[in-house]
């Protein structure tokens, strides 16, 4: 995976990640805080505007949100495998 250039597309890989692990409604979180449209966001996220330096602050602020969130949902998967395992050893 590459950097994030401004002047640049986000690559494919990386917008699959953003989409799989943010939320509308991290974006308009990370709109507010930055003074940039949810939408522009958006656009960025999926591919379809490049980045330029006023945008870049936002998805940095967008993959910190990404990577925050994968963590919260691996604890949680891990959470519910034990769970799992605990009824499936009483069978």
């Amino acid at each position: 995976m590459k950097r994030i250039e401004v002047g640049n597309y986000l690559d494919n890989n990386l917008t699959e990640l953003l989409s799989k692990n943010t939320t509308l409604k991290d974006a308009a979180n990370i709109g507010a805080e930055t003074n940039i449209s949810s939408s522009l966001i958006l656009k960025v996220k999926n591919g379809t505007s490049r980045v330029t330096e006023m945008n870049k602050k936002a998805i940095d602020k967008l993959l910190v949100i990404a990577y925050q969130n994968i963590e919260a949902n691996e604890k949680e998967a891990k959470k519910n495998k034990r769970t799992l395992k605990t009824i499936l050893d009483c069978i």
